[in-house]
C-alpha cells in the first residue's frame, strides 16, 4: 500500500502539470484571440495587489514586535 505522502506528491505533480498544460493553451488563445493585452493588464494588477498586502502585512507585523518590545506603562 502507498504512504499517503507518495501519493499526495504524485497527484500535486499531475495538478502542476496539468495547470502548466492549461495555462499555455490559455496563452495560445489569447495570443489568437487579440486578449493579451487584457490577461496582461489583469495579471499585472493582481501582482500589485499581491505586492501591496504582502508589504502591509510585512509593515503590521513589524509594528506588533515594536509594540511588544515597549515597556508596560502603570497608571498611577
Amino acid at each position: 500500500m502507498a504512504k499517503f505522502s507518495e501519493v499526495f506528491s504524485t497527484t500535486a505533480q499531475v495538478v502542476l502539470s496539468l495547470f502548466l498544460i492549461g495555462m499555455g493553451m490559455l496563452g495560445i488563445y489569447l495570443i489568437v484571440s487579440g486578449r493579451s493585452f487584457l490577461f496582461a493588464a489583469y495579471i499585472a494588477t493582481w501582482l500589485i495587489h499581491g505586492f501591496y498586502l504582502d508589504t502591509l502585512v510585512r509593515r503590521f507585523s513589524r509594528l506588533r514586535q515594536q509594540m511588544k518590545a515597549l515597556p508596560k506603562k502603570v497608571n498611577v
